[in-house]
This record gives C-alpha cells, sequence and structure tokens, in this order.
C-alpha cells in the first residue's frame, strides 16, 4: 500500500494473493455476466473496510483461464483499476487487485493501518464462489 502523503488521489492499494495448490478450480460464478464484489480490508491503529460492487461491463474473460476486470465502470465511479483471477496451467489460483485513488468518483477509503500489518481482500462472484486472503493474519482460505 502507498500513501506517500496522506492524500486520496496519490493513494495506490495493491493487493496480490496465490494459492498452490489450490482447491478453487474450475471456477464457479461468471463476472462477465453477473459482476462481483470486491471488499479490501486493514486492521491496525487505523482500521479500514470498503467494498465496491464491479460491474459485469467491466469483465472480460481470460480463455478459460479466469477473468480480468478494468474499472471504473457504471454510475457508482469506483476506485478499482484492475483486478485478474486466474488459474495457472501449473494449478495455482492468482489475484491481483489495483485500487487507485485517482480512479473513478468514489473515495478510496482503505488506507494504511498506521502501525499494524493486518489486512485482506474478499472477492464474491455474484451467483458464485467467493474467493479470500488475509495478509499477516490467519489464513483465510476459500469461503
Amino acid at each position: 500500500m502507498k500513501d506517500p502523503t496522506g492524500d486520496e488521489e496519490r493513494r495506490t492499494v495493491i493487493l496480490f494473493a496465490k494459492e498452490n495448490p489450490t482447491d478453487i478450480g474450475p471456477f464457479l460464478g461468471d463476472p462477465v455476466a453477473d459482476g462481483a464484489t470486491l471488499r479490501a480490508i486493514t486492521r491496525g491503529n487505523t482500521d479500514s473496510d470498503q467494498t465496491h460492487l464491479l460491474d459485469a461491463a467491466g469483465w472480460g474473460a481470460l480463455g478459460s483461464t479466469g477473468w480480468k476486470y478494468a474499472g471504473p465502470t457504471g454510475g457508482d465511479g469506483d476506485p478499482v483499476k484492475k483486478v485478474l483471477l486466474k488459474q495457472t496451467p501449473g494449478g495455482t489460483a492468482l489475484l491481483k487487485v489495483i485500487l487507485k485513488g485517482s480512479v473513478g468518483t468514489q473515495g478510496l477509503a482503505v488506507v494504511p493501518p498506521n502501525s499494524g500489518d493486518e489486512g485482506g481482500v474478499i472477492f464474491e462472484l455474484d451467483g458464485g464462489m467467493t474467493p479470500c486472503a488475509a495478509f499477516g493474519g490467519a489464513p483465510a482460505g476459500p469461503r
């Protein structure tokens, strides 16, 4: 997480998680048809928790291995720049999320925990599965 000045416009949150071997695959749900929900969380002296609706219009397929999202989309103007969810041929599940305060019209409320190192991401495919990852605490695993 980068928040060099405390100015939301310059804040960047990058979340990356992988699981190998994974029990996720084959992916269930279709964000291209149904959209998805992304929740980013930090825990410490300054907790933050923000959920974003990722409209179906921002999603595209990555062949048969997963999906990619480019935002913002829809009227909510979420600060989600990119999401990548895929499974590699070797059986590793990958989730990468980029949130930027300069993207969209909605604020980016996720901030560094300001003395703390815990956080997580919950990614829910509407009508499907919910992969999640925890950072700094006990593993969350798929829900």
